[in-house]
Protein backbone atom coordinates (compact mmCIF):
# COMPACT_ATOMS: atom_id res chain seq x y z
CA UNK A 1 0.00 0.00 0.00
CA UNK A 2 2.49 2.45 0.96
CA UNK A 3 4.63 1.56 -2.50
CA UNK A 4 1.53 2.24 -4.36
CA UNK A 5 1.15 5.63 -2.48
CA UNK A 6 4.68 6.46 -3.55
CA UNK A 7 4.32 5.74 -7.26
CA UNK A 8 1.16 7.60 -7.46
CA UNK A 9 3.08 10.77 -5.79
CA UNK A 10 5.84 10.41 -7.80
CA UNK A 11 3.84 9.65 -11.01
CA UNK A 12 1.61 13.22 -10.24
CA UNK A 13 5.27 15.29 -9.52
CA UNK A 14 6.38 14.17 -13.00
CA UNK A 15 3.70 14.90 -14.67
CA UNK A 16 3.83 18.50 -12.85
CA UNK A 17 7.01 19.22 -13.81
CA UNK A 18 6.10 17.74 -17.50
CA UNK A 19 3.91 20.43 -17.47
CA UNK A 20 5.04 23.24 -16.09
CA UNK A 21 8.22 22.46 -18.63
CA UNK A 22 6.19 22.48 -21.72
CA UNK A 23 4.97 26.00 -20.49
CA UNK A 24 8.18 27.30 -20.35
CA UNK A 25 9.50 26.43 -23.25
CA UNK A 26 6.09 27.97 -24.90
CA UNK A 27 6.66 31.23 -23.10
CA UNK A 28 10.65 31.59 -23.60
CA UNK A 29 9.60 30.79 -27.51
CA UNK A 30 7.41 34.12 -28.68
CA UNK A 31 5.95 34.38 -32.40
CA UNK A 32 8.33 37.26 -33.73
CA UNK A 33 6.46 40.59 -34.48
CA UNK A 34 4.83 40.98 -38.02
CA UNK A 35 5.80 44.14 -39.66
CA UNK A 36 2.26 46.25 -40.08
CA UNK A 37 2.37 47.81 -43.44
CA UNK A 38 0.76 51.61 -43.86
CA UNK A 39 -2.74 51.89 -43.96
CA UNK A 40 -2.83 54.71 -46.79
CA UNK A 41 -0.18 55.88 -49.47
CA UNK A 42 0.86 59.05 -47.54
CA UNK A 43 2.67 62.51 -48.47
CA UNK A 44 5.04 63.79 -46.52
CA UNK A 45 6.38 67.47 -46.35
CA UNK A 46 9.84 68.35 -45.56
CA UNK A 47 9.38 72.03 -46.73
CA UNK A 48 10.99 74.19 -49.55
CA UNK A 49 10.30 71.72 -52.18
CA UNK A 50 11.14 67.98 -50.19
CA UNK A 51 8.46 65.43 -50.02
CA UNK A 52 8.75 61.92 -48.90
CA UNK A 53 5.51 59.93 -50.51
CA UNK A 54 5.39 56.38 -48.93
CA UNK A 55 2.96 53.76 -50.59
CA UNK A 56 1.35 50.75 -48.43
CA UNK A 57 3.48 48.47 -49.84
CA UNK A 58 6.42 50.57 -48.53
CA UNK A 59 7.79 51.41 -51.50
CA UNK A 60 9.64 54.65 -50.50
CA UNK A 61 10.54 57.81 -52.97
CA UNK A 62 12.14 61.23 -51.77
CA UNK A 63 12.18 64.34 -53.83
CA UNK A 64 14.17 66.98 -53.86
CA UNK A 65 15.82 66.31 -50.54
CA UNK A 66 17.23 69.28 -48.82
CA UNK A 67 14.84 70.30 -46.31
CA UNK A 68 14.26 68.57 -42.84
CA UNK A 69 15.65 66.73 -40.20
CA UNK A 70 18.12 63.74 -40.13
CA UNK A 71 14.72 62.17 -38.61
CA UNK A 72 12.91 62.68 -41.78
CA UNK A 73 15.64 60.72 -44.03
CA UNK A 74 15.75 57.67 -41.92
CA UNK A 75 13.45 55.82 -43.82
CA UNK A 76 15.77 53.68 -46.63
CA UNK A 77 14.56 54.74 -50.48
CA UNK A 78 13.67 52.85 -52.84
CA UNK A 79 13.61 56.05 -55.29
CA UNK A 80 15.19 59.29 -55.50
CA UNK A 81 14.45 61.62 -57.41
CA UNK A 82 16.27 65.31 -58.46
CA UNK A 83 14.06 68.39 -60.25
CA UNK A 84 17.58 70.20 -60.50
CA UNK A 85 21.23 70.81 -59.35
CA UNK A 86 20.55 73.46 -57.61
CA UNK A 87 21.84 72.99 -54.30
CA UNK A 88 18.60 73.68 -52.07
CA UNK A 89 16.93 70.80 -54.36
CA UNK A 90 19.67 68.11 -54.66
CA UNK A 91 20.99 66.67 -51.18
CA UNK A 92 20.90 63.15 -52.04
CA UNK A 93 23.97 63.07 -49.15
CA UNK A 94 20.58 62.88 -46.90
CA UNK A 95 18.91 60.01 -48.30
CA UNK A 96 20.28 56.44 -47.68
CA UNK A 97 19.09 53.25 -50.33
CA UNK A 98 17.35 49.56 -49.74
CA UNK A 99 19.53 47.57 -52.17
CA UNK A 100 18.26 47.90 -55.52
CA UNK A 101 17.34 51.91 -54.83
CA UNK A 102 17.60 53.94 -57.35
CA UNK A 103 18.82 58.04 -57.81
CA UNK A 104 17.41 60.17 -60.88
CA UNK A 105 18.42 63.13 -61.47
CA UNK A 106 17.81 65.98 -64.02
CA UNK A 107 19.74 66.33 -65.95
CA UNK A 108 22.20 64.02 -65.61
CA UNK A 109 19.89 60.37 -65.34
CA UNK A 110 16.58 61.96 -67.34
CA UNK A 111 15.36 64.94 -69.07
CA UNK A 112 12.17 66.48 -70.29
CA UNK A 113 10.38 63.91 -72.56
CA UNK A 114 12.07 61.00 -71.00
CA UNK A 115 10.60 57.95 -69.25
CA UNK A 116 12.17 55.84 -66.46
CA UNK A 117 10.45 52.79 -64.87
CA UNK A 118 11.72 51.66 -61.42
CA UNK A 119 10.36 49.25 -59.56
CA UNK A 120 6.88 49.05 -61.38
CA UNK A 121 6.98 52.92 -60.90
CA UNK A 122 6.61 55.27 -64.00
CA UNK A 123 8.68 58.62 -64.34
CA UNK A 124 7.98 61.31 -66.90
CA UNK A 125 10.26 63.78 -67.06
CA UNK A 126 8.47 67.14 -68.10
CA UNK A 127 9.40 70.84 -69.16
CA UNK A 128 10.27 72.88 -66.29
CA UNK A 129 11.96 76.59 -66.71
CA UNK A 130 12.15 80.26 -66.90
CA UNK A 131 14.15 83.13 -66.46
CA UNK A 132 15.77 81.59 -63.84
CA UNK A 133 16.04 77.86 -64.54
CA UNK A 134 17.15 76.84 -68.02
CA UNK A 135 15.08 74.06 -69.72
CA UNK A 136 18.08 72.35 -70.58
CA UNK A 137 18.98 71.34 -66.66
CA UNK A 138 15.45 71.30 -65.04
CA UNK A 139 12.61 69.23 -65.54
CA UNK A 140 8.99 68.51 -63.34
CA UNK A 141 7.79 64.43 -62.91
CA UNK A 142 4.88 63.10 -63.43
CA UNK A 143 5.02 59.82 -60.95
CA UNK A 144 2.31 57.15 -61.82
CA UNK A 145 2.37 54.39 -58.67
CA UNK A 146 -0.67 52.34 -59.79
CA UNK A 147 -3.53 54.40 -60.92
CA UNK A 148 -2.55 56.97 -58.56
CA UNK A 149 -0.58 59.95 -60.76
CA UNK A 150 1.47 62.72 -58.94
CA UNK A 151 3.13 65.84 -60.50
CA UNK A 152 5.79 67.72 -58.98
CA UNK A 153 6.50 70.94 -60.79
CA UNK A 154 10.28 71.15 -59.75
CA UNK A 155 11.10 75.13 -60.64
CA UNK A 156 9.67 76.48 -63.19
CA UNK A 157 7.11 79.07 -64.25
CA UNK A 158 4.17 78.29 -66.79
CA UNK A 159 5.59 76.60 -70.06
CA UNK A 160 4.53 75.96 -73.20
CA UNK A 161 3.99 71.94 -72.17
CA UNK A 162 1.53 72.69 -69.36
CA UNK A 163 -1.84 72.88 -71.71
CA UNK A 164 -0.88 69.06 -72.38
CA UNK A 165 -0.74 68.08 -68.85
CA UNK A 166 -4.31 67.25 -67.87
CA UNK A 167 -4.02 64.23 -70.52
CA UNK A 168 -2.15 62.11 -67.42
CA UNK A 169 -5.22 62.67 -65.26
CA UNK A 170 -3.06 64.38 -62.73
CA UNK A 171 -4.27 63.75 -58.81
CA UNK A 172 -1.99 65.49 -56.76
CA UNK A 173 0.14 68.53 -58.51
CA UNK A 174 3.01 70.15 -56.21
CA UNK A 175 3.13 73.29 -57.64
CA UNK A 176 6.12 75.78 -56.77
CA UNK A 177 4.90 79.70 -55.65
CA UNK A 178 7.96 81.52 -54.29
CA UNK A 179 7.03 84.53 -56.56
CA UNK A 180 11.15 85.46 -57.00
CA UNK A 181 12.78 82.32 -58.70
CA UNK A 182 9.73 81.27 -59.75
CA UNK A 183 5.58 81.90 -60.44
CA UNK A 184 3.74 83.07 -57.41
CA UNK A 185 0.50 81.86 -56.26
CA UNK A 186 -1.74 83.84 -58.93
CA UNK A 187 0.48 82.43 -62.10
CA UNK A 188 -0.21 79.02 -59.82
CA UNK A 189 -3.71 79.13 -59.93
CA UNK A 190 -3.65 79.68 -63.47
CA UNK A 191 -1.51 76.91 -63.70
CA UNK A 192 -3.45 74.58 -61.25
CA UNK A 193 -6.18 75.56 -63.73
CA UNK A 194 -4.61 74.33 -67.02
CA UNK A 195 -3.78 70.87 -65.85
CA UNK A 196 -6.62 70.28 -64.13
CA UNK A 197 -5.24 67.76 -61.28
CA UNK A 198 -7.23 66.93 -58.55
CA UNK A 199 -5.74 68.77 -55.57
CA UNK A 200 -3.40 71.31 -55.27
CA UNK A 201 -0.27 71.01 -52.97
CA UNK A 202 1.70 74.35 -52.62
CA UNK A 203 5.31 73.60 -52.49
CA UNK A 204 8.50 76.14 -52.72
CA UNK A 205 6.28 78.92 -51.51
CA UNK A 206 9.10 80.77 -50.20
CA UNK A 207 11.74 82.94 -51.93
CA UNK A 208 13.95 82.27 -49.24
CA UNK A 209 13.47 79.51 -46.32
CA UNK A 210 11.53 76.70 -46.30
CA UNK A 211 7.69 77.80 -45.64
CA UNK A 212 5.63 80.92 -46.48
CA UNK A 213 2.11 81.52 -45.06
CA UNK A 214 1.47 84.32 -46.39
CA UNK A 215 2.38 82.95 -50.39
CA UNK A 216 0.17 79.87 -49.19
CA UNK A 217 -2.79 81.95 -48.28
CA UNK A 218 -2.93 83.49 -51.50
CA UNK A 219 -3.13 80.36 -53.14
CA UNK A 220 -7.32 80.29 -52.74
CA UNK A 221 -8.37 76.96 -54.95
CA UNK A 222 -11.06 75.57 -52.79
CA UNK A 223 -8.43 72.03 -54.20
CA UNK A 224 -5.94 73.32 -52.28
CA UNK A 225 -3.92 70.79 -49.63
CA UNK A 226 -1.76 73.08 -46.90
CA UNK A 227 1.04 71.73 -45.49
CA UNK A 228 3.48 72.87 -43.65
CA UNK A 229 7.08 71.53 -42.78
CA UNK A 230 6.17 68.20 -40.86
CA UNK A 231 2.89 67.85 -42.18
CA UNK A 232 2.02 65.05 -43.92
CA UNK A 233 -1.37 64.23 -45.87
CA UNK A 234 -3.06 60.95 -47.13
CA UNK A 235 -3.10 59.89 -51.03
CA UNK A 236 -6.54 59.18 -51.74
CA UNK A 237 -7.04 57.42 -54.92
CA UNK A 238 -10.27 58.03 -55.53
Amino acid sequence: MKFFKFVLLLATVLLATGCAGRVEETTNSPSPPVPTPPEADTLYFMGRASVRIETTGGFIIYIDPYAGTQKDYEKPADLVLVTHQHSDHNKINLTKLKDGGEVIQCPNDINSGEIIEASGIQVRAVEAYNDNHAPSGNCGFIITIGDLVIYHSGDTSTTDEMAELSEYGIDYALLCMDDYYNMGPDEAMEVAKLINARHIIPIHTAASGNYSQSNMDKFTLDNKIALKPGDETILNHD
